[in-house]
């Protein structure tokens, strides 16, 4: 660290700005990773019961047998230990609300993942997500709950109100853990066949919030301030405010921080009377995305969600659409992204869906204009009229039935190829036909031949579960 903030000072004296700024990230992040390795579960407290005290800070996931929720340790008994911890209470008929403070008998480990390769990272997961440990409480009948803090996770309690709407007023549980995922961005209720459904179809990112719900959002609210007398940037103020209260709603995932940077940006060029290209902003966001979270490149997530927002930048500032209308901008639109999104589905998942692109062209405008406004209104009226807001929830069920009927019947033809694991030489060619892809005149037969020449170079074959399997150490 001392070397990196050495030769970014040398950087700055020489005015090299790219060799400072590359320092001083990497020293930043080192120094970041430190902090947290410091902080980590000690050897000595491995597995032994430890009496601790603190507060419930994120939204819990209910199952049948197992609560499982975020706690931040204030207090161990006779050890110098706090932070996050990913607790679990087995055979618990105890219910937890985020903000209560407990006193428990917990036992803990620290964090570890398989040795199996290409597989989930849980351990790197954890760090991202800067939890400490992981443990269970040991006797359920020594809790004792000391009481509620009062700022602490009071947006949990929110998603957790709601949650428990969606899923008294929806009787259909699979269409209420869809809901739910839109509603909130909790996924937990959604079962696995119906991952496998949205997997063969290319469709996860429609109910896993992202930058795409935020961005409609965004429209429908600035659209609807607009009818009202006030400036633009009034207007664009109150944007950003209501879309803070979503983001908090949701979770504040990476799409939530992308998408908040970026109006944030316009927001403060308007009242400042400036121009702001997209590509600022663009960098900008990636910056302060990588400032609160520097490790937010292990997450898979991080990379998906930039190259989507890179792809369309870079398709449509090399050409403009050889057809006007809203059908063909969106097919447009649609179309960049898939080619754009092809080689690193590849490289990052394994999986490439051949149906995501027309599947895509129906439901994307269809949750995001019929679906998620009417949810999205049925919630707000909820809180004030929960009669109301119950018949509107189960208004939103209606078309969410008919567009997941459409796509298990797309799912139903099984057009998923999967791929041995992955080569840096395939990340490079894909992404060299994209380039080539985006400087030709004739727009849509090269992308075909891009999706062939992709398709042609890797060894592709059907997904067979027979040949599957996990070996753990």
């Amino acid at each position: 660290m001392v070397l990196g903030l050495s030769i970014a000072l040398f950087g700055l004296l020489t005015r090299t700005k790219g060799l400072c700024g590359f320092y001083i990230g990497l020293a930043f992040s080192l120094w970041t990773a430190a902090e947290r390795l410091n902080d980590e579960l000690h050897d000595g407290l491995e597995g032994i019961d430890l009496v601790v005290r603190g507060i419930i800070v994120g939204l819990p996931r209910d199952s049948p047998s197992t609560n499982r929720f975020r706690f931040r340790i204030q207090h161990a008994s006779g050890n110098p230990f706090n932070g996050d911890v990913l607790l679990s209470c087995y055979r618990c008929d105890q219910r937890f609300f985020p903000g209560d403070i407990w006193r428990t008998s917990v036992r803990l480990n620290s964090p570890r993942d398989t040795v199996n390769l290409d597989l989930f990272d849980y351990e790197s997961w954890l760090f991202t997500k800067d939890i400490m440990a992981t443990g269970y409480i040991r006797d359920v009948d020594t809790m004792v709950r000391l009481g509620r803090h009062p700022v602490i996770a009071v947006h949990h309690r929110v998603r957790q109100r709601i949650r428990e709407t969606l899923t008294t007023t929806i009787e259909d549980e699979s269409l209420a853990g869809l809901l739910i995922a839109l509603a909130i961005g909790d996924s937990t209720a959604i079962s696995t066949i119906q991952w496998q459904t949205l997997s063969k179809t290319g469709t996860k990112h429609l109910f896993v919030i992202s930058g795409l719900h935020i961005g409609l959002v965004r429209s429908l609210v600035y659209k609807v301030l607009g009818l009202l007398p006030l400036s633009i940037v009034a207007r664009s103020a109150f944007t950003l405010l209501l879309i803070g209260l979503y983001a908090a709603l949701a979770g504040w995932g990476l799409s939530f921080q992308r998408v908040f940077v970026i109006a944030a940006v316009v927001v403060v060029a308007r009242s400042l009377r400036r121009n702001v290209s997209a590509t600022t902003m663009f960098c900008f966001a990636l910056f302060v995305v990588l400032l609160i979270e520097p490790f937010a490149v292990l997450n898979i997530g991080f990379w998906l969600s930039f190259v989507a927002v890179f792809s369309l930048m870079y398709a449509f500032s090399c050409r403009r659409p050889l057809l006007n209308g809203v059908l063909a901008s969106a097919i447009h639109t649609q179309w960049a992204v898939c080619l754009g999104m092809l080689p690193w589905m590849l490289y990052l998942l394994y999986q490439l869906s051949w149906s995501s692109f027309l599947v895509n062209i129906v439901s994307i405008p269809w949750i995001g204009i019929v679906v998620i406004p009417l949810l999205l209104m049925a919630m707000i009226v909820g809180f004030v009229l929960p009669a109301v807001g119950s018949i509107g929830i189960a208004l939103c069920s209606k078309p969410l039935a008919v567009i997941w009927v459409g796509i298990e019947w797309a799912a139903g033809f099984d057009l998923v190829f999967y791929r041995s694991p992955p080569t840096e030489l395939l990340l490079h060619l894909g992404l060299l036909a994209y380039w080539w892809f985006c400087h030709q005149k004739v727009y849509y037969p090269n992308g075909l031949v891009l999706s062939v020449c992709c398709r042609c170079s890797v060894k592709c074959h059907r997904y067979s579960p027979a040949f599957r399997f996990r070996l753990s150490m």
